[in-house]
């Protein structure tokens, strides 16, 4: 009677001739390493480890893979920066471990914080200024619902637009 095989017996005994070539084996590697960075600087933005924590855990990944440069680390942390979210321990780590000069992605950061806020702020004055001289509705009850305009939204998505490419442009600078 014949030895039943499972699927991985199987894969693995059609696949034993194959190999993996130097550069794939330095791209899987890269790979790997990539993916364990971005858990650790998930773990470091969710708090669940320090900025110490994270440096060590860097430097331990750079003796054992043998790297030469922080470029895995800064592009990690660069794929972790969002316009609308507190980047504030994301930059921390930029000082910090790559000892990079964060100064023109935080005042990038906070422009486009500074000026999305003036632009909702005035765009509730307005809609409230409307509503009041065509309904005689006025006061502090009358909140604007902005996600329900339609050009509202196109036009805060270009205002978004426009700083995200600024933003790519200035993470271009860190690489």
């Amino acid at each position: 009677m014949g030895e039943i095989k499972s699927t991985l017996d199987i894969v693995m005994e059609k696949t034993k001739h194959l190999s993996l070539s130097e550069e794939e084996k330095e791209a899987q590697q890269i790979e790997d390493i990539r993916k364990t960075v971005k858990g650790l600087i998930q773990k470091y933005k969710d708090r669940i480890i320090a900025i110490k924590q994270l440096e060590d855990e860097w430097i331990d990944l750079e003796k054992e893979n043998r790297l030469s440069d922080r470029q895995i680390l800064m592009d990690e942390i660069m794929d972790h920066l969002h316009l609308d979210l507190d980047n504030s321990l994301l930059m921390t780590s930029l000082k910090a471990i790559c000892g990079r000069d964060t100064g023109p992605l935080e005042s990038l950061l906070e422009d486009y914080i500074n000026k999305k806020t003036e632009v909702v702020q005035e765009r509730h004055e307005a809609i409230q200024k409307e509503i009041a001289v065509r309904y005689h509705i006025s006061g502090s009850a009358v909140v604007p619902n902005l996600e329900t305009d339609s050009d509202w939204a196109e036009a805060m998505k270009a205002f978004e637009n426009n700083y995200q490419e600024k933003l790519e442009a200035e993470k271009a600078n860190y690489k």
